[in-house]
């Protein structure tokens, strides 16, 4: 009579303790990939499976099953604690929505990784194309007043072209810099892309 208190305590730890670890696994997008969400920053361990990293403000990043990463890597998205500069990323840039930061550089194998910025009723301006900047890092170009890097490099913006569907700004990446990015748009008829 006096054990059943014990055996009560002992299951309802057991279920403390292990339930979480549950709800954590049953959280899946879509597609079925693990999703990992945060409010300013996620972290999270992914492999060969591919994960949705995702933050409050809107962003996601999708990571395709398949990457070269190896069997675990861990990784983390977060609100960047520099804004993009406008002048910086390109001539006539109009930043749209938070600067983010990835920091891990990653390649694809086909499939592309997919960076999301829910953006309800969003269009953008009249004469302008929607990107997605990447903060990349380069050699130094003495003409050019880069942002110094660690390790003698500087920062250098690339641009890729995205697209409104769905209620979100879109962009299908090739690849991540490990840096920063930055959806916004430039004036269609300059700020040629940097993938087709």
């Amino acid at each position: 009579m006096a054990r059943w208190p014990y055996a009560f305590v002992l299951c309802l730890a057991f279920a403390l303790v292990f339930a979480p670890i549950d709800a954590a696994r049953s959280v899946r997008a879509q597609d079925g990939l693990p999703t990992h969400q945060g409010s300013h920053q996620v972290s999270a361990s992914i492999g060969h499976d591919g994960a949705v990293l995702s933050l409050k403000n809107g962003i996601s990043l999708l990571l395709p099953p398949g990457l070269p990463i190896g069997s675990s890597r861990n990784v983390t998205l977060r609100v960047a604690k520099q804004r993009a500069k406008a002048d910086d990323v390109a001539t006539g840039f109009v930043p749209i929505g938070p600067t983010i930061e990835f920091d891990s550089a990653v390649a694809t194998n086909g499939t592309p990784i997919q960076a999301t910025f829910k953006a309800e009723g969003f269009r953008p301006r009249s004469g302008h194309r929607l990107v997605v900047a990447m903060e990349l890092a380069g050699f130094c170009d003495p003409a050019k007043k880069l942002p110094k890097l660690p390790g003698g490099l500087c920062a250098a913006w690339s641009l890729f072209d995205a697209r409104y569907e769905g209620g979100a700004c879109r962009a299908d990446l090739k690849e991540l810099g490990g840096r920063r990015l930055q959806f916004g748009s430039v004036p269609s008829e300059g700020g040629k892309s940097d993938q087709s």
